[in-house]
Parts: structure tokens; C-alpha cells; sequence
């Protein structure tokens, strides 16, 4: 599925998507609708899981200029699974490993030209879609900050100053665990053994 989106991606911008990936939103824009209509031409009427591998989490974080790390600590704190969503107690949803909130499922819709359950049901079910649609979400809200990672983390959970402060203790805690820092911003996309 992934492969056939870079083909896309070459033909459409690449020289613009290498030098500046996270600055323009039509290019995002492509890349999901890209990954969004190969899975409606793959896609039977029952959904099949698919999980989420490490080549979907490295092309995310290429694709919208985060590093691995970063990505696999969003993951870590969330907690979620490929096919499965956990209710909130406000009544939205979070869906896959990346815990998309049901809040977007509306604003995906528009730019892909899908419904809002077929969003859903893509971020649960689609490990690689999930992953790209968080790398998304996360490019939004740093770029929204002001390209601040860590207030773009923060605001990838919640706008609320109180959860959002808890979320960056969280991520900068697992950081710490894994890594042996608790610097989110300045790792490299190398793969930590």
C-alpha cells in the first residue's frame, strides 16, 4: 500500500516535500488521500486489521519531519492497538495505536473524501494509515506551536494546559525510561538498540 504512495508523492512535489516536508498542507494532504485511496481500492467490505510495521513508522516520520523517537514515544504513552478504539469520558472515541480521537474523524473526512466511519475505521484497523494520520496530527500541532515540539506534543493530546503538561511529563518520562533522556527535540531518526 505505502509503496505505490511515494510514486505518487515523486511525481506530484518531491523537491519542495524534501526540502521543507512539514510546511505545506496540501502535500500532507496527498500523502493521506494518497494512502486513504489505496486502501479503498484494496479494502473488501469486512475490514481486515493491518498492522503497524517499523518501514510505516520510519516513512511517517520522513514524511512529516518528526524523528522515529519521537513518533515511538507518542505510541509508548498512548498505548494502543491496531483494531482497537477506547471510549473517553466525553463521549469521543480514540482509535489505534496512535489513539486517533474520534474529533478528527470529521476534518479527515473533508480532505480525503471519505465518511467519518470509514476514517474510523481506517485509523483502527490500518496500523501504517494510523500511524501517518498521528504524524499528521503531530505536524498540525507543532506547527500550530510554532514549531515547539514539545507544547506540539502536548496539544497532540489535549489544549487544556493541565493535560497537556501531564501528556509532555509523560512522553519526556518514557523518554527517559528508553533512552536514558528525557529530550524529546534534539534526538536523531537512528534506531536505538
Amino acid at each position: 500500500m505505502i509503496r505505490s504512495c511515494p510514486r505518487l508523492w515523486e511525481s506530484s512535489n518531491m523537491r519542495y516535500a524534501q526540502s521543507k516536508p512539514c510546511k505545506r498542507i496540501p502535500t500532507i494532504v496527498l500523502t493521506i488521500a494518497c494512502l486513504i485511496g489505496s486502501m479503498q481500492s484494496t479494502k473488501s467490505v469486512a475490514v481486515e486489521n493491518t498492522p503497524l510495521t517499523y518501514e510505516c513508522l520510519k516513512d511517517a516520520a520522513a514524511q512529516f519531519g518528526h524523528t522515529i523517537k519521537t513518533l515511538s514515544l507518542i505510541l509508548a504513552v498512548e498505548g494502543g492497538k491496531v483494531g482497537q478504539c477506547s471510549s473517553n469520558t466525553n463521549g469521543s472515541v480514540d482509535c489505534g495505536p496512535a489513539q486517533i480521537n474520534s474529533i478528527h474523524f470529521p476534518q479527515l473526512a473533508r480532505i480525503t473524501g471519505m465518511t467519518p466511519d470509514q476514517v474510523r475505521d481506517a485509523v483502527t484497523s490500518d496500523g501504517c494509515f494510523n500511524i501517518y494520520v498521528g504524524a499528521y496530527l503531530l505536524r498540525k500541532t507543532t506547527n500550530s506551536a510554532n514549531g515547539d515540539l514539545l507544547t506540539g506534543i502536548g496539544h497532540y493530546h489535549s489544549y487544556t494546559p493541565y493535560y497537556m503538561n501531564r501528556y509532555i511529563d509523560r512522553v519526556q518520562t518514557k523518554a527517559l525510561q528508553y533512552f536514558g533522556n528525557s529530550n524529546v527535540a534534539t534526538n536523531t531518526n537512528q534506531p536505538t538498540e
